[in-house]
């Protein structure tokens, strides 16, 4: 599948942050934040959304920063994407 542009929320207060989501083999995705975000902890719920509706989301499984400019992050299928 192809990536999609998605808003992504790490936190349930925090906003959406502009994100690709780019769905994996056996129900990942990965997820790479425009901006970096504060932290991004294993463990933690990522959400995925177009507007209000939600495409999907799982749980945060590996916090991969490869340098400061953005944040993948690779989360489980808890419910993956649905679009």
């Amino acid at each position: 599948p192809s990536p999609i542009r998605a808003s992504a929320k790490i936190r349930y207060k925090a906003d959406a942050s502009p994100s690709t989501v780019t769905p994996l083999a056996d129900g990942w995705a990965e997820v790479v934040f425009d901006d970096p975000q504060r932290a991004v902890t294993p463990g933690q719920a990522v959400v995925f959304y177009d507007g209000e509706r939600i495409l999907g989301g799982g749980y945060i499984e590996v916090d991969a920063a490869v340098d400061g400019s953005s944040r993948p992050v690779a989360a489980s299928r808890e419910g993956a994407l649905s679009a």
